[in-house]
């Protein structure tokens, strides 16, 4: 059990150093570096999501008009719009990690800026 505790520790004193530094690195970013590493990331979020859930939505609305017979089968609408929100979902990943892993765009572009600037 000692060992359990001793390892919780250091796990504990590992996200506690990891969130300093992310506190750190956050407080003498310049605003240009802050607004392409934090906000928009965050609006890169909610415009995927905003895709995944209105898209589909668009699908079903057109397809499967309210008062008037389907223009395709229901099933087949939902698989449509399972296999556009799976596909748009990786790409959605693939997009964000593009961007904002280590070394990607988003940070040879403040880099750059940085050196210029």
């Amino acid at each position: 059990m000692a060992g359990a505790d001793r390892l919780r520790a250091l796990l504990g004193a590992e996200a506690d150093e990891r969130k300093a530094e992310v506190r750190r690195r956050r407080a003498e970013a310049s605003w240009l570096a802050w607004t392409m590493d934090e906000f928009l990331r965050y609006f890169y979020g909610v415009g995927v999501l905003a895709v995944l859930l209105f898209v589909p939505l668009q699908m079903a609305d057109a397809w499967l008009p309210f008062g008037r017979p389907p223009a395709m089968s229901p099933a087949l609408v939902a698989l449509l719009a399972l296999a556009f929100d799976v596909a748009a979902l990786y790409m959605g990943l693939g997009g964000y990690t593009a961007l904002w892993r280590h070394g990607g765009v988003v940070d040879r572009w403040i880099a750059r800026h940085d050196r210029e600037g």
